[in-house]
């Protein structure tokens, strides 16, 4: 049955998240043993499936330069097992895999090489008698990427019929989270640059959010499970590709979801969930009661109505043009990611020629 399928599974993030964590009797992090577990539910359906191989499309950890001893171990001791049973695991780096953040060099799947294929330059790997996957490792610089990506098609194996790339990039207009689009203003990588002309599949690593983002062919495979209150609405799973038919299936995976609820909504709270309510300071007490004994954590948000102003810079007409601007950017600071002086600069001469 899955003599000619494969699974692809991306940005599992293992680590001991610090969100209603507590400590197991096997002395392991709550949250550690929720990434441990669902990286089981992809090799157990595989196992159980008859599928050998299993692509990986990046951040298998998810701190970058001090990846933390219990999921290190957690993760090799697992992928070893999986290994034994005789399932090859083919993961590219992702960008928090990476010891640099604008990729290359040092990273931190090296050490599992002795049981997994790790690729970690552009690389072709075959994955059936004529079905071929194109595998690079996360690249910040668009033009490095595309450069790449070029040369690695001109190097296609003679017996490709079936062609797959699998990428961890961010790409201009993919959903981030829910609610959130990605806008790159530096170099944005876009669908065209992928070669959906030339691969017959694309899978992407890094977005969270499974989506299309260019129909039967480019898709985010999406997180594995749920990592924080981002997450909330996320459905979290992984993907079975057909490699005869090409066709693509999602398999759903089980994890603590992330909920955030009114008052009214109480009974709708799955088990096992991590939980913010908007209440009445009031009604705390009874938020507490009702949900405690079934959730792993409980935040209470003062209702619309008793929260305090948003605080706003003072803005007056005497000011200087300079003023205004420079208030202005402290006050959108964390939501701006380009060069602030560079910023200034260009609003301060378009103030000037109107």
């Amino acid at each position: 049955m899955g003599m000619n399928r494969i699974a692809i599974y991306s940005d599992i993030h293992v680590h001991p998240h610090k969100a209603g964590s507590r400590q197991l009797d096997s002395g392991i992090s709550s949250r550690l043993q929720d990434c441990v577990d669902v990286l089981d539910q992809v090799y157990s359906y595989a196992h159980e499936n008859g599928i050998s191989k299993v692509l990986f499309a990046g951040d298998l950890f998810h701190t970058r330069r001090a990846v933390d001893t219990a999921a290190f171990n957690a993760v090799y001791d697992r992928l070893r097992h999986w290994s034994d049973q005789g399932i090859l695991t083919i993961a590219i780096p992702g960008n928090h895999d990476c010891y640099d953040r604008r990729g290359g060099g040092i990273h931190s799947l090296e050490p599992l090489k002795d049981i997994i294929q790790v690729v970690d330059s552009p690389t072709w790997v075959r994955l059936s008698r004529d079905a071929y996957a194109l595998c690079m490792p996360y690249v910040h610089e668009r033009d490095s990427f595309v450069c790449q990506l070029n040369d690695a098609l001109d190097a296609r194996p003679k017996r490709a019929a079936k062609t797959i790339g699998m990428f961890h990039q961010a790409v201009h207009g993919g959903v981030l989270n829910p609610g959130r689009v990605a806008h790159h203003y530096d170099g944005p990588i876009q669908v065209a640059d992928l070669r959906p002309d030339v691969l017959d599949r694309v899978f992407l690593g890094d977005f969270h959010v499974p989506q299309c983002l260019l129909e039967d062919q480019v898709y985010y495979v999406g997180a594995t499970l749920q990592h924080g209150w981002r997450d909330i609405d996320n459905v979290c799973g992984f993907v079975v590709l057909d490699l005869d038919t090409l066709n693509m299936e999602r398999v759903s995976t089980t994890y603590p979801k992330f909920v955030r609820v009114d008052m009214d909504d109480l009974d709708s709270v799955p088990d096992d969930s991590f939980v913010r309510v908007s209440c009445p300071t009031s009604q705390e007490d009874q938020v507490r009661e009702r949900l405690e004994d079934r959730v792993r954590s409980i935040e209470c948000i003062p209702t619309e109505s008793e929260r305090a102003p948003p605080r706003r810079n003072i803005v007056t007409l005497s000011m200087r043009r300079e003023e205004v601007l420079r208030r202005y950017i402290d006050q959108v600071g964390g939501k701006w990611s380009g060069d602030f002086g560079l910023l200034l600069g260009r609003a301060t001469k378009l103030l000037s020629d109107t």
